[in-house]
């Protein structure tokens, strides 16, 4: 994800920056804020894929359990065939 590209180039660099004392790096504003900029996309990122797999995971808990494979369609709990249609059509 793009997120964890900037959080890794902002960590990188900062940490050069302050760790090697690279003045190039340094001049161009790259340093402690450049580190903490790094870490919190880097936090945001994981928080977000989190986000992203119990979001996924849940779905798929609720059509396994509202899914009928004898009938073919949802069950009367809401769905596509509550009304009488299909899951198909």
């Amino acid at each position: 994800m793009l997120t964890f590209l900037i959080a890794g180039i902002n960590l990188v660099l900062g940490l050069a920056a302050v760790l090697g004392e690279l003045q190039f790096l340094r001049e161009r504003g790259l340093g402690y804020e450049a580190v903490a900029f790094g870490a919190v996309f880097l936090a945001l990122g994981f928080a977000v894929r989190k986000g992203i797999d119990r979001r996924v995971d849940r779905d798929d808990h609720a059509l396994r359990r509202r899914w009928d494979p004898r009938r073919g369609d949802v069950d009367q709990r809401g769905g596509p065939a509550a009304d009488g249609g299909s899951c198909f059509a």
